[in-house]
């Protein structure tokens, strides 16, 4: 045992240590000279010393040695959620997470999860305790918040949103859990949402407060009811993203929160054709100098306009002006696919157009699609009564001549190459 100096094969001095069964070479980054040398071989005196007494400390003559690593004191993992989460959290920041996301974890640790489960050691975290705490958040936490009581849908999103993505990472990134104490929880069916469109009238007095009101957002809304596009998506829009001379939009990102991030889905990245009156009403926006990083819809200040200021200072005061039962801004979205359906435009053709897929529009939007509940009722009941089946051959031939009549008209606004439209949807032209 002890430390020699040694000449590597690059001519620069070493020492070679040999200790308790581990040998290790160390570089000292100083040439082969003889006052090097001295210095070096004072050096391996004193640590062969320490050696023969067995007191030898590695990590203090070689911090960041060849094996520091393997004399650096392991970390104890963190035990308790608690713990866990104030190393977890940090970790789901942007771009990681999307800022919505990252702002839903803290909020949702911060007001109800630590306050009960701070001190739980994570491997004491069983399906028994879940329930418990999923008991407290829908009873007895209402009795200590002038908030009220918490919906069945906010504490799943506390539990198996929030909580469950923590206790997932610690699972399956930091293993320390072996099961999934949530798989056992079970939760009541979730009853599904259906879209809550605008009516066509109700879409047209919106857009006609916005011109006479509040024009400066008339862009916005305009653009929204005749494009189909989320709002994040048409807040993340630069003017590089918008070719008025073809007519056509890319969307590649969304803002959220005022930070940029890439589209819901990889399919939701497209590029879209506008009605023409959509084209105009960009033109007449777009300033004469503008930089292509400069967002298209901005607020008065000249910023990127905040979308939750938005919707309840402007959004909701139109609603009320017009007397119209308040909804959501994505509701514009909504609109545009139920109206589209609703004038038999094809279903892969605005799938694609709204980034989204058929089986979700068919999902959701299904009443919208039309139906042949007549037909099928007839040959259900082919056999019964004359009284019957004339009836079911009156509302058939009548169903039949709207078919015609609506075939007659035109579809919808699909054909982008003509300004002629079905009454009731073509955009109202733009007027100065």
């Amino acid at each position: 045992m002890g430390c020699k100096v040694k000449v590597n094969q690059h001519g620069f001095l070493a020492l070679h240590l040999f200790w308790n069964k581990t040998r290790s070479w160390e570089g000292t980054g100083l040439r082969d000279t003889s006052e090097n040398r001295k210095l070096v071989e004072a050096k391996a005196v004193l640590i062969g010393r320490e050696i023969k007494k067995g007191i030898f400390d590695y990590l203090k003559w070689f911090p960041e040695g060849n094996r520091a690593e393997q004399f650096k004191p392991r970390e104890e993992p963190p035990k308790t959620i608690g713990e866990y989460y104030r190393s977890w959290i940090l970790r789901k920041t942007p771009p990681i997470v999307r800022p919505g996301l990252e702002r839903d974890y803290r909020d949702h640790f911060r007001i109800y999860i630590l306050p009960k489960c701070e001190n739980t050691l994570i491997p004491e975290l069983t399906p028994a305790l879940l329930e418990s705490f999923r008991g407290y958040l829908l009873q007895e936490y209402a009795a200590r918040t002038p908030t009220g009581r918490l919906s069945l849908k906010s504490v799943k999103n506390i539990m198996d949103g929030s909580f469950r993505a923590m206790i997932r990472d610690a699972r399956t990134v930091d293993y320390l859990i072996e099961k999934d104490p949530f798989e056992a929880l079970l939760w009541p069916r979730k009853l599904p949402s259906k879209p809550d469109p605008f009516e066509e009238e109700e879409r047209d007095a919106i857009i006609a407060y916005f011109r006479q009101k509040s024009f400066f957002y008339y862009s916005f809304v305009y653009t929204l009811f005749f494009t189909g596009m989320r709002p994040s998506e048409a807040l993340g829009l630069y003017w590089s993203d918008v070719d008025l001379r073809r007519g056509e939009i890319s969307i590649l990102k969304s803002r959220y929160l005022g930070a940029e991030s890439g589209t819901k889905t990889e399919g939701s990245e497209r590029v879209i054709k506008l009605h023409p009156n959509v084209a105009g009403i960009l033109k007449a926006i777009k300033p004469l100098h503008v930089a292509e990083d400069t967002p298209v819809f901005l607020n008065h200040e000249g910023e990127p306009i905040n979308f939750h200021t938005w919707r309840s200072k402007t959004w909701y005061r139109a609603l009320r002006a017009k007397e119209i039962r308040v909804r959501k801004p994505y509701t514009m979205r909504h609109t545009f696919i139920s109206v589209g359906l609703t004038n038999g435009v094809k279903i892969k053709w605005l799938a694609e157009y709204c980034g989204t897929s058929v089986a979700m529009i068919e999902k959701h939007y299904g009443k919208y699609l039309g139906g042949d509940s007549e037909e099928q009722l007839s040959r259900l009941f082919g056999a019964e009564s004359t009284t019957l089946s004339e009836t079911l051959e009156t509302d058939r031939e009548h169903k039949q001549g709207q078919v015609v009549k609506t075939s007659k008209e035109g579809v919808w606004w699909a054909h982008l190459d003509s300004n002629q439209g079905p009454t009731g949807y073509e955009p109202v032209a733009l007027t100065n």
